[in-house]
């Protein structure tokens, strides 16, 4: 594969970990307000860690790894 596609591929990888996380969060802060509703909530909203999903951090290191092989080829 030629350097280009290694960039857009690792672009890629951070955008959909990006993306999967915004969107975890997103679906805890939903559960949070219904849950608000009820009258039995927690304070804050309860959210994930970052390791809890492993695709995040897959994503994450996947995304780096193709970024510093697409910078170092020469082609």
């Amino acid at each position: 594969m030629k350097r280009i596609h290694f960039l857009y591929m690792g672009i890629l990888f951070l955008i959909a970990g990006g993306i999967l996380y915004s969107l975890e969060r997103i679906v805890a802060h939903i559960h949070w307000t219904a849950l608000v509703g009820t009258g039995e909530y927690p304070q804050f909203p309860p959210l994930e860690p970052f390791t809890q999903n492993l695709f995040l951090p897959l994503f994450l290191v996947v995304g780096i790894i193709l970024l510093i092989i697409g910078s170092r080829r020469t082609d």
